[in-house]
């Protein structure tokens, strides 16, 4: 992956090219993506055309900057129908971050404060995602499940991965976050990935995002939880696990996730866990060390540990078959 960003690592403006530089398969998709997650989270009654705001194929014209501030203007007045405060973080102007992945060059939109720091200037060895292809963990991949997708860095990287026919399933919560995925994958016209409006948990439910210690991005607004065995519909071939202490409630409703994949990347957020009361080792116990290699990365460097050795912070841990 490649950084070829402009100021500083915002792409504030491009030539504009003829004709529209997204696709009407990526709109259509963007639009029903946006419907269904809105109906599924109950959080308006219209999801019409007019009532979800949605401006029309045609208004896409002119280049990505321009299709990024159309289309923004609608996902503000989208929020602000929900909840006026959903959008107090947004920025002014919203920009594009250019990047590479997998030889693919793809546009990333940075549109709230939170994107501006988590991905305009992040570095390098901040995206995971690198060190999980080094370590070999997405060869031949054709379905990978990203559980805590925020704003669908992660399953745009992903989706380049696997092949066209693969699917990424993308798993978020909170309804900026999924307008901003949905965005992005419009932007880029990516066609194999899917957002799940929901977070993973130990019971399918429908509850404040500020209940049970949870941690989601914006405003409070209701959101979906749902048991991972409800939804993991195809066999996957890697697994992306960073919810924010909600890993012990995904293995403890489903201890033998790793009977299912062994290819995990999971987070392990000891902080996050110890403010809720819960010891991190009913997680980490639950790794079967016996059948799989777990490594503690740390900016790109991997450690080799096992089953008695102790976490103390935010850990990323890369689980691997053992050959």
């Amino acid at each position: 992956m490649t950084d070829t960003a402009l100021n500083g690592g915002i792409s504030s403006a491009h030539p504009a090219k003829s004709g529209a530089v997204v696709s009407v398969e990526a709109y259509r998709r963007y639009c029903h993506t946006l419907r269904m997650a809105y109906r599924a989270m109950g959080l308006v009654k219209d999801i019409t055309d007019a009532g979800l705001h949605f401006t029309p194929f045609a208004s896409f014209s002119g280049d990505r900057l321009q299709v990024l501030k159309t289309a923004t203007y609608a996902m503000r007045a989208r929020l602000t129908d929900v909840n006026p405060g959903l959008t107090a973080a947004f920025l002014e102007t919203p920009a594009l971050k250019e990047m590479t992945f997998n030889q693919r060059r793809v546009f990333i939109p940075i549109v709230n404060d939170e994107g501006l720091s988590w991905y305009a200037d992040s570095p390098m060895m901040n995206f995971d995602f690198l060190v999980e292809t080094f370590h070999g963990m997405h060869q031949n991949a054709r379905v990978i499940y990203d559980i805590g997708g925020h704003q669908g860095v992660w399953a745009l990287y992903y989706a380049t991965c696997v092949p066209s026919s693969g699917r990424v399933y993308t798993f978020e919560p909170s309804i900026i976050n999924i307008e901003i995925a949905a965005l992005s994958f419009f932007l880029n016209d990516i066609l194999n990935a899917v957002i799940v409006p929901a977070g993973i948990g130990d019971s399918n439910t429908h509850i404040q995002s500020t209940d049970d210690g949870l941690l989601i991005s914006g405003d409070s607004h209701d959101i979906n939880l749902m048991k991972l065995d409800w939804i993991m519909l195809e066999s996957p071939d890697f697994i992306k696990i960073d919810i924010e202490g909600y890993e012990h409630e995904l293995l403890k409703s489903m201890p033998d996730l790793f009977e299912f994949c062994q290819n995990v990347h999971l987070e392990i957020h000891v902080p996050h866990l110890v403010a809720r009361g819960i010891d991190y080792r009913e997680t980490f116990d639950k790794i079967p060390f016996d059948k799989v290699n777990v490594h503690h990365s740390v900016w790109g460097k991997l450690t080799r540990i096992g089953p008695d050795d102790v976490l103390t912070d935010f850990s990323t841990l890369l689980v691997t078959p053992r050959t």
